[in-house]
């Protein structure tokens, strides 16, 4: 192949190369749907009507321990603040990513 055609056919090749990479559209990414809907489900779990009934059974719990004269209030005090945070979660977060 003679040196003026090869040359021809890299700069030809150059130039699809050039205006092929410039026509490309971006790709766009791919959307985190399935990820956010699995969050948002773990969230209902963890703060939702099972949490709310784990912490009713916890209070009832500290009730009889109380009724019965063996409630020691360390134990008393961290159930409820593990109520507290649980479902107080959303605004303490909320307020923190607003003071940011």
């Amino acid at each position: 192949m003679p040196a003026r055609r090869k040359t021809a056919l890299l700069q030809g090749s150059a130039l699809s190369l050039f205006f092929i990479v410039a026509l490309i559209e971006p790709a766009y990414a791919q959307s985190l749907e399935p990820l956010e809907n699995l969050a948002d489900f773990i969230v209902n779990f963890l703060t939702g009507p099972i949490a709310r009934s784990a912490a009713i059974i916890a209070v009832a719990v500290l009730g009889y321990l109380g009724f019965t004269g063996r409630l020691r209030w360390g134990i008393a005090g961290s159930v409820v603040v593990g109520i507290a945070l649980i479902f107080g979660a959303a605004t303490i977060v909320d307020a923190i990513q607003g003071s940011v």
